[in-house]
């Protein structure tokens, strides 16, 4: 086995060590980690017991991963932080292990977390996401694949954020967001990421009647019961089946809907 463990970090004999992780100055990796091939972990780094790592994840300078659940009801009962492969995690960033509620927080593969992010315990994070530097997501909060988040935002906990959502810098977020769409102001929708779906391959035809979708709960306020019924009406539209999915799931918070200011038209438009 290949390792390159610099002399002043500490790594506990009963942590498991993958071929070809590098381990920087002053970094500590507690008994019971399990860590995967080619990682590398900056310096000043602390994984606790609880992590069970991946492949080709790089820490940066202080980053912690593992830590207790930071809520009231936590007794030091035995939980995970799980984190696949290929994720790139920032300078002082924090990921607190789950509670026994769930038992795990979940981080996918190919993420981009950057400086000061705090990822609260329980929470599950998808594939491809941007988390960028000082956002907050509380506990339980769920970010499905290719979310954005923009700098120092804040997520409530127990929020779910669907595929392909793009939230603006410093924007406080504490109901659901439905997948596809723009969060540009505090818990308001301001249309559909229609860059983002045409970079994913999805029709126009599909865009447009996404489109249909967004007047029809987000702007008009249709009732989630009747929105449900007419989504299952759409003969198996990819984008309206997501939909569905996501407004058929339990929601602890409610959904982020459209306020369109005076004057403007109710068609999604800034979509």
């Amino acid at each position: 086995m290949t390792l390159n463990i610099h002399p002043t970090a500490v790594v506990a004999a009963g942590a498991e060590m993958g071929d070809g992780t590098t381990v920087g100055p002053h970094s500590v990796i507690e008994d019971g980690a399990v860590v995967g091939d080619d990682n590398e972990l900056g310096a000043g780094c602390h994984l606790y017991g609880s992590v069970r790592m991946g492949a080709r994840n790089r820490l940066m300078h202080g980053a912690i991963l593992g830590g207790e659940p930071q809520d009231l009801q936590y007794k030091r009962e035995p939980t995970l932080l799980i984190v696949g492969d290929d994720n790139w995690i920032g300078e002082f960033a924090t990921i607190h292990r789950g509670t026994p509620a769930t038992g795990k927080t979940e981080v996918g593969n190919h993420n981009f977390i950057m400086s000061t992010c705090h990822v609260g315990h329980d929470c599950r994070v998808g594939d491809d996401t941007v988390v960028s530097s000082g956002v907050i997501l509380g506990g339980g909060t769920r970010l499905y694949d290719r979310v954005t988040l923009g700098g120092n935002a804040g997520v409530h906990q127990n929020c779910r954020l669907g595929e392909l959502v793009m939230v603006g810098g410093l924007i406080r977020i504490s109901q659901d967001v439905l997948p596809f769409t723009l969060v540009g102001e505090d818990n308001r929708l301001t249309g559909l990421n229609r860059v983002g779906l045409r970079r994913a391959g999805y029709s126009q035809e599909s865009i447009a009647r996404l489109k249909e979708a967004y007047r029809r709960f987000c702007i008009r306020r249709e009732p989630l019961k009747a929105m449900v019924a007419w989504l299952e009406k759409q003969n198996g539209d990819p984008l309206l089946d997501r939909w569905r999915e996501f407004l058929s799931a339990e929601s602890h918070r409610g959904y982020t809907r459209d306020r369109p200011r005076a004057g403007s038209k109710p068609d999604g438009r800034g979509s």
